[in-house]
């Protein structure tokens, strides 16, 4: 009974098993990131966004465009190398408690994939069709247009660390061999 209480005490002083403060800083930056693109879209899409030959619209959007490649490409990069580095190699000797750690670490990525989806596939789509119904034309490049299909790349990187980080976890406890 000693040794059952003890080891109850030590797990009690580790650190806890869901990291909520990785979970609400990942939320937030979403949140701030995606309002400030809202913001952007409200003032600068009516003043400089109707004519994709306007020298304003390069100005604001096709810039954007170029700055959105970049750092999407730059994030993606962060991520992916993150995951592939920290990953760990000897899945099989973990501790069930590390387990369990890990199987929430995987919901906050879950988490963090549906609040890119959410903004970016039903708020940013919501707002393309409203646009189509105001203007009335269709091209490559507009404000809308720019952010909701350019700027999936980043809930697509967080789709990707999602899968990846479960993938070596299952691959690894089947004795897979997985990149």
């Amino acid at each position: 009974m000693a040794a059952t209480t003890e080891s109850v005490k030590a797990d009690a002083a580790e650190a806890p098993l869901l990291n909520k403060r990785n979970m609400f800083l990942g939320a937030a930056l979403y949140v701030i990131f995606y309002g400030w693109v809202r913001w952007y879209e409200g003032v600068y899409g009516w003043s400089a966004g109707l004519d994709s030959f306007a020298p304003e619209f390069e100005t604001y959007w096709m810039n954007f465009l170029y700055i959105e490649f970049v750092l999407e490409t730059i994030t993606a990069g962060i991520l992916w190398g993150y995951i592939w580095k920290s990953r760990d190699r000897k899945v099989m000797s973990i501790t069930p408690r590390e387990e369990l750690r890990r199987h929430f670490t995987h919901w906050i990525w879950l988490v963090m994939y549906a609040i890119a989806v959410y903004y970016g596939a039903s708020y940013f789509t919501e707002q393309d069709v409203t646009w189509h119904q105001t203007i009335v034309r269709d091209t490559d490049f507009t404000p809308s247009h720019i952010i909701e299909f350019y700027l999936t790349t980043l809930y697509t990187s967080s789709l990707v660390v999602l899968l990846s980080y479960t993938q070596e976890q299952d691959c690894q406890a089947i004795k897979m061999v997985c990149l």
